[in-house]
């Protein structure tokens, strides 16, 4: 008789009523996955995955407890014989191998769900580790940048505070000159301003009254001024004149008869002249002004014939090529009897 083998290293004995189950794990998957835990997972995930991995443990050992009872029953039975027929033992035999190779299809069932679970959640930690990784280098390069950032801030706003300190500084400064000038003016003022306030009106009052006498003045010694000047002037136009017309008695008295005529014919033709062109000028005036209004009378007499003898002539109006055309068709009109 056989021994009785389990599927992944389960081997089943029975020795005196005693069924002993040897369990053969593969202990390197189990060192990587504990691993991998332990470094992506923290404390109470890892006790989580601990206790499924326990309780699957626990259900192995269930099924293969319950086995071992049936299989130790199964002793006891065939042990309560002496001589079982060989046929018995064939049957028992096969019976027995047919219970392992069911058992060991279950247990390798199990291995291997455990073992696409287990290369899942490694997946899982793989990638949850290189995300974490990423979002480390982000988190390092965003804390790096918010840190250069401050640096900027806060050498900015000591620059600025430095600045201010500066204003302030100098605002204080011109406050205390300020405040001496103050002091000064009010001490100024205690001394004696009141009475010298008086005196500087009383001296406006007189600069006042003197300024409007002055204007007054001035304005009587312009007008003054601009009458001898225009005096001077008519006296010097006045003798301009008597010596021009002197100067001109003079030499006409040396100017021959027949000149003197002479001169005289040409001022009277030229004042004729004058007066020949003055009457050109209005004649061509009145002349252009009759040459229009007889343009118009002739526009008018032809408009005036064409709407008298319109139908007489049968004079039709012509049509230019950007002119609208209106049709006027007269319509049949129904006839009510």
């Amino acid at each position: 008789m056989s021994q009785p083998l389990m599927p992944s290293g389960h081997h089943c004995t029975v020795n005196g009523g005693t069924a002993a189950c040897r369990h053969v794990t593969r202990r390197t998957h189990e060192n990587m996955t504990d691993t991998s835990v332990k470094r992506w997972m923290g404390d109470e995930n890892l006790t989580k995955v601990s206790a499924q991995r326990n309780a699957s443990d626990c259900q192995l050992r269930k099924n293969c407890n319950t086995e071992t009872s049936k299989i130790k029953s199964s002793g006891l039975t065939l042990t309560s014989y002496t001589r079982p027929p060989l046929s018995s033992l064939v049957s028992q035999c096969e019976r027995l191998e047919e219970v392992n190779a069911c058992m060991h299809k279950r247990i390798m069932e199990m291995e291997d769900k455990a073992m696409k679970n287990a290369t899942q959640q490694l997946e899982q930690y793989d990638r949850a580790d290189s995300n974490v990784h990423a979002v480390q280098i982000w988190a390092q390069e965003q804390i790096r940048n918010a840190e250069r950032d401050l640096e900027l801030t806060r050498n900015r706003s000591e620059k600025r505070v430095n600045v201010l300190h500066l204003q302030l500084q100098n605002c204080e400064e011109r406050m205390q000159e300020t405040q001496k000038d103050l002091q000064q003016l009010q001490e100024y003022r205690d001394r004696g301003h009141s009475v010298q306030s008086l005196q500087a009106a009383e001296l406006d009052r007189q600069l006042l009254a003197l300024s409007e006498l002055h204007q007054d003045r001035a304005a009587d010694v312009e007008a003054l001024a601009q009458r001898e000047i225009a005096n001077v002037l008519e006296s010097h136009q006045k003798l301009k004149d008597d010596v021009l017309e002197g100067v001109v008695e003079q030499q006409l008295e040396s100017v021959p008869p027949s000149l003197k005529r002479m001169c005289l014919q040409n001022q009277e033709m030229k004042s004729e002249i004058k007066a020949h062109q003055q009457m050109i000028m209005d004649l061509q005036d009145d002349i252009k002004k009759l040459l229009e209004t007889g343009e118009s009378l002739r526009k008018s007499w032809k408009v005036e014939t064409d709407r008298l003898c319109k139908e007489l002539l049968l004079i039709n109006p012509t049509c230019p090529p950007d002119e609208d055309v209106v049709l006027n068709i007269p319509l049949n009109q129904q006839m009510y009897i």
